[in-house]
């Protein structure tokens, strides 16, 4: 079971969510709150949950400003933004926030369910209208087009991790240990100067656009 923390300020899309991560075999719900500092006490006190279902438009501090504080308190946390809001500029700053997925409330319940399980197993997950804004975003030279020098390999795990697949997955559809699939993640990374997969993602589109 995937163990879930959920923000949420609107009472019955929480309590809809709840129900939803109740029903599915899947997951299970630990804890539900409505703002950033009621979500970190709460995460103070359930530090094992897997993944953080954040949603953005958050009273006194957004969901952006709160995944910092969230990543202080458990540096290894999975967050899923879970929002309404489909911004270029939200988005990304999302994701080098340290997001490991973005996506659109307009998604059906079973999709959502499925991002969950991608971001719990150690991908990455983004709604298609939020990946087509990210794309426009970077195509648009609205950041600057960075210069990157990847190998070939690291080439394809980082675009396997986009496709949002594990580092287990990657180590044996490449036929390589899961400590060179981590090797290469680390040096690719360094490579991007990027914190987390979602900021090495962002930077690869960026420079591939």
């Amino acid at each position: 079971m995937i163990k879930l923390g959920v923000i949420e300020d609107d009472f019955e899309y929480r309590r809809n969510l709840k129900t939803l991560f109740e029903l599915s075999d899947l997951t299970e719900i630990v804890f539900a709150a409505g703002t950033i500092t009621d979500g970190i006490n709460l995460l103070k006190k359930h530090l094992d949950i897997d993944v953080l279902v954040l949603d953005i438009g958050l009273p006194n501090i957004t969901g952006i400003e709160g995944i910092p504080i969230f990543k202080k308190v458990k540096p290894d946390l999975d967050i899923m933004i879970l929002t309404s809001y489909e911004e270029e500029e939200k988005i990304v700053r999302a994701l080098c926030a340290g997001a490991s997925a973005y996506i659109s409330k307009k998604e059906r319940l079973n999709e959502i369910i499925n991002a969950i399980q991608i971001v719990a197993n150690g991908g990455s997950y983004m709604s298609p209208s939020v990946a087509r804004e990210i794309v426009h975003f970077f195509v648009n030279g609205m950041v600057k087009k960075p210069v990157i020098n990847l190998t070939e390999r690291q080439k394809e795990i980082i675009e396997m991790i986009i496709e949002g697949k594990t580092y287990k997955t990657i180590s044996k559809e490449l036929f390589i240990s899961l400590d060179t699939v981590r090797y290469h993640t680390k040096k690719l990374f360094q490579e991007l100067h990027a914190k987390n997969k979602a900021e090495a993602i962002a930077k690869y589109i960026k420079a591939n656009a």
